[in-house]
């Protein structure tokens, strides 16, 4: 059976039929294919300067490459440090707003809550944000007397300021 038993167009046929099996080489032919195109290649070899150049400006160029590097590499690194850094900050900021006075990131609530106040500028946005965060401390003596937990003394500073 053919490879090209099935229906094809006739000019592809014929394009086709050119690919057909070729014929194994003669190994004496090869061989001499061979000796000559070494010969050849024998002619074209360069020879060795013994003379010491300098080097070329390209080696200047890749140094000053490998320089801009390292400095790329150190700009990155430094990028990541900070990102991170103030991205945990961020994240210890979002977490600290559901602590309570008797928990460790209380302060930080408590400092995220003056800078929130200190961005504020309209007298009317100052005085809703003073009853925000007083609701929030209500709530927080609330739950510290839930507790039976004596509040301390630094909450009930800032809750006494922030009522006057």
């Amino acid at each position: 059976m053919n490879l090209f038993d099935d229906p094809i167009d006739p000019r592809l046929r014929g394009k086709l039929d050119a690919l057909n099996p070729v014929p194994e080489r003669d190994a004496d032919a090869a061989r001499q294919d061979l000796s000559r195109f070494l010969s050849q290649a024998a002619q074209l070899k360069p020879a060795v300067s013994t003379v010491a150049k300098s080097r070329p400006n390209e080696w200047k160029l890749f140094q000053i490459r490998q320089e801009r590097s390292k400095m790329a590499t150190t700009l990155t690194s430094l990028i990541l440090i900070f990102t991170l850094l103030f991205g945990g900050a961020g994240v210890t900021a979002f977490a600290a707003q559901a602590s309570q006075p008797d928990e460790l990131l209380y302060p930080v609530k408590t400092i995220t809550e003056a800078v929130q106040f200190s961005l504020v500028s309209a007298p009317e946005d100052k005085v809703e944000t003073q009853f925000r965060f007083l609701e929030r401390r209500f709530a927080e003596l609330r739950y510290m007397l839930e507790e039976e937990a004596i509040p301390p003394e630094a909450f009930v500073n800032r809750l006494q300021s922030q009522l006057q």
